[in-house]
């Protein structure tokens, strides 16, 4: 009797080892700092100065509302930026962005490998709705998406900031979503004077 039970317990044993490495595990994710935070608000407050969309339709569209995506984007990598010079990846940003440091763009491409769970914890200007992705319902211009999003007129995606050493520096990639053959991809290169994040350079790396 004792040997049966031993014996169901070790098929019992197996089969739950079994199940576990069958299933995939959770998405790695790591926390995002004060610092992720205040490169966003940089950003953020720069492309929709005063409430409006600025790198397009002349300023002349308002944005009551900013949507968000809750995980970052962690696709675009740094060739994407030119994709005919894949040895050299930092010299096309050099092209763009000529102060930018290697530690930068290193940091960058390390941050993007997994993705991070944003938090309503931006100090921004415009008001903001961080939501999962299948909450996006069909999109911008879509029945679902206008009437969930009143006034929000697209979406936005992040990814994670790269930084050099001593964080006088980062990149980060932004995508606008604003409808189905509508929307923009940068890369925002940014420096930090007396604590505080600018915008020193974007490169619009798509627009539909």
């Amino acid at each position: 009797m004792r040997l049966l039970f031993l014996v169901s317990v070790t098929i019992i044993v197996l089969i739950l080892q079994i199940i576990a490495l069958a299933s995939p595990g959770p998405i790695q994710q790591t926390e995002v700092s004060s610092e992720d935070y205040a490169v966003y608000d940089a950003v953020i407050d720069t492309m929709f100065a005063d409430n409006h969309v600025t790198f397009d339709f002349g300023g002349e569209v308002a944005v009551k509302l900013l949507v968000l995506v809750s995980h970052t984007d962690a696709d675009v990598q740094i060739s994407h930026i030119d994709a005919g010079s894949y040895d050299d990846p930092l010299k096309d940003y050099r092209g763009r962005f000529p102060s930018i440091q290697q530690q930068t763009v290193s940091d960058y491409a390390a941050k993007n490998k997994h993705s991070q769970l944003l938090k309503p914890s931006l100090n921004i200007k415009v008001k903001y709705v961080i939501v999962e992705a299948a909450e996006i319902d069909g999109g911008p211009g879509s029945e679902g998406f206008d009437k969930k999003f009143d006034g929000s007129k697209g979406y936005l995606h992040l990814s994670c900031p790269g930084f050099n050493q001593d964080h006088s520096q980062a990149l980060v990639y932004v995508s606008y979503i604003c409808g189905g053959l509508c929307g923009h991809g940068f890369f925002v290169f940014l420096t930090k004077t007396k604590g505080e994040w600018k915008v020193a350079g974007t490169f619009e790396s798509w627009i539909s």
